[in-house]
């Protein structure tokens, strides 16, 4: 997840605290302590500690059993040359030679709310206009979304690409002449936006259907679900190609539609049971440390940090990658170099 959340309501104290319980009920109960998690994961159908129900896939076990099947790193004595001073915590600039380096393996699990909750009407607002600009159908998507490095510009264009059938996407400056789009927080722009910028690209695909029939290009025995917008073309999955965009439009028409869009309704917690299906939402992660550390002089060197994550319809596989490695390295430096 993005840095406020881990800094600023991700709890990792608390966490530390009652992950060590579990570590213990472990060795007394002989177990090993991911099976313990294993046997005791949440799935579809558990509630959280709130009350509220997860309606959605958690394979939270599944992911656990697999971050623990993970291939480990070679032992460091498995090394081809075991004393390189740049194997050792500390590296050449430390004191070790080795001699009170042992290595642990430490898993940590993530359960994440996204967008806003409580009873919050959360929603985002997008306009789309299409229209034929030298010669080539050109979508134009306005929202007030801000970009802050998590991608959002790519992925507004590339929905408007995947809805509308067109190669040209031009995104315009963000501001809230269109209406709000809310935080670039909660991690919830490419949920809200992406779905306003999705919403408002379907209306407009509807205006473009109701446009080519009043025009005669598509026949009437073809209902809507028969047709879809490709390569700049209308076109008829049974009938194939109907007239271009470019066609269609000709004439200087220019379809444009605003939409909102509002997540499912969330409910506020109360206020003395604290009891409440407050999330719309969630993400959910195994992560797995492989750490070397001299015991004696506190040096650490991280060796491995494996990532096995559930995150649902996956947007742009590249950014994602993106986001994982950097909340990752986020994570390295809250536990290791971060003195707050």
């Amino acid at each position: 997840p993005p840095c406020g959340a881990m800094r600023g309501f991700g709890a990792v104290q608390a966490c530390f605290a009652y992950e060590s319980q579990m570590d213990r009920l472990a060795h007394e109960l002989g177990m090993h302590p991911v099976d313990l998690r294993i046997k005791n994961s949440m799935s579809q159908g558990s509630r959280i500690i709130t009350g509220q129900e997860i309606d959605m896939p958690l394979p939270m076990a599944e992911m656990l059993a697999r971050a623990k099947a993970l291939p480990l790193p070679p032992a460091r004595q498995d090394l081809p040359d075991p004393a390189d001073l740049r194997t050792l915590p500390g590296g050449v600039a430390g004191t070790t030679h080795g001699e009170g380096v042992v290595r642990g393996v430490g898993y940590g699990v993530g359960l994440k709310n996204l967008c806003f909750s409580e009873g919050f009407d959360d929603y985002s607002t997008a306009r789309v206009r299409l229209e034929v600009v030298n010669g080539e159908p050109v979508a134009l998507v306005h929202t007030a979304a801000a970009e802050v490095g998590q991608g959002l510009v790519t992925i507004k264009g590339q929905i408007a690409r995947s809805e509308l059938g067109v190669e040209k996407v031009v995104i315009a400056p963000s501001d809230t002449s269109v209406g709000s789009a809310g935080s670039s927080s909660a991690s919830r722009q490419t949920y809200m936006t992406g779905g306003a910028v999705r919403t408002a690209c379907l209306a407009v695909r509807e205006e473009l259907y109701t446009l080519a029939r009043e025009r005669g290009h598509v026949p009437a025995s073809l209902d809507d679900e028969d047709l879809t917008l490709t390569g700049g073309k209308l076109v008829s999955r049974t009938l194939g190609a109907l007239v271009s965009l470019t066609d269609l439009l000709a004439d200087g028409t220019v379809v444009e539609q605003t939409r909102e869009y509002h997540h499912r309704p969330t409910e506020m917690l109360d206020p003395t049971l604290g009891q409440g299906s407050s999330h719309t939402q969630f993400g959910m992660c195994v992560h797995r440390a492989v750490v070397d550390v001299d015991i004696e002089l506190g040096l650490v060197k991280v060796i491995a940090l494996d990532a096995v994550q559930d995150v649902g319809k996956i947007m742009h596989p590249l950014q994602l990658i993106g986001q994982i490695q950097g909340g990752s390295t986020q994570g390295l430096g809250l536990a290791l170099m971060e003195e707050i």
